[in-house]
C-alpha cells in the first residue's frame, strides 16, 4: 500500500497537472488563434471599396435615313474594360431615351443601356448591355477603420475565453499578395500556468478578382 501511494505521489500526481497544463495550453492556443482569425476577418471586411475594373459589353446602333424613314441596325456587341471607385461606377443617372446611364456606361462611352429605337436621328448610338467585375484593388495601407474592425473582433472574441488574460493584438500589416496579417499574444490565466505566454496568428485575404 506504501509503494502503490509512493507510486500515485511520485508518478501519477504530476503525470495528470502535466496533462492538465497541456490540455489548457492547446485549449488557450485554439481560442486566441479563433480571436486572431476573427480579427483578421474583420479588417479585410472593413476595407473600404478599392478601385474596381469592370468589363462593360455594348453594342452601338447606327441610324440612316432611307427614303422617308430612319432604319437602325446594330454591330456585333465588344467589351470595353472600364476602372474606378465603387461609388463613381455605380451612381446612375437618366439618359432620356436610352434608360438609365450608371457611370461603367458613361465610362464606357455609351449613351445608355436601352434601346428604343423610337424617335432618333440618324447617327451612331452606342448602347452598353451589361457589366462584369474583373479585378478589385487590393489594400495598399493598413486604414483606420481596417484597424478598429480588427481591435474590436479580437477583444468580443477573446471576452469568450476565460483562461487568457493580457491578451493583445501585436501586429496588422498587409502581405505582398494584399492579405490581411494579424499576431497575437497572450497567457494562462491561471495562476498555476502564468507564466506561459502564447501567441498565435492569422490571416484574411479580400476579394480581388473573379
Amino acid at each position: 500500500m506504501v509503494l502503490v501511494v509512493l507510486v500515485i505521489g511520485i508518478v501519477l500526481v504530476p503525470l495528470t497537472l502535466a496533462l492538465l497544463a497541456m490540455s489548457a495550453l492547446v485549449v488557450a492556443k485554439s481560442q486566441l488563434g479563433q480571436a486572431a482569425d476573427a480579427a483578421a476577418l474583420a479588417a479585410v471586411q472593413a476595407e473600404p471599396p478599392g478601385p474596381v475594373t469592370l468589363a462593360v459589353s455594348w453594342e452601338i446602333y447606327t441610324c440612316v435615313q432611307q427614303n422617308m424613314d430612319t432604319e437602325c441596325a446594330p454591330v456585333a456587341p465588344q467589351t470595353t474594360d472600364v476602372t474606378g471607385t465603387v461609388s463613381a461606377l455605380f451612381a446612375a443617372t437618366d439618359s432620356p431615351g436610352f434608360g438609365s446611364l450608371p457611370g461603367w456606361a458613361q465610362r464606357a462611352g455609351c449613351v445608355g443601356t436601352v434601346w428604343s429605337g423610337a424617335g432618333v436621328p440618324p447617327g451612331a448610338y452606342p448602347i452598353c448591355l451589361r457589366q462584369r467585375v474583373v479585378a478589385v484593388g487590393a489594400p495598399t495601407v493598413i486604414s483606420t477603420p481596417m484597424l478598429l474592425a480588427a481591435s474590436r473582433a479580437f477583444v468580443a472574441n477573446v471576452a469568450f475565453t476565460p483562461d487568457l488574460r493580457g491578451a493583445s493584438l501585436r501586429s496588422l500589416r498587409l502581405g505582398s499578395e494584399g492579405e490581411v496579417k494579424v499576431a497575437a499574444s497572450a497567457h494562462l490565466r491561471r495562476a498555476l500556468f502564468s507564466r506561459t505566454v502564447i501567441s498565435a496568428t492569422a490571416m484574411a485575404w479580400g476579394i480581388r478578382s473573379s
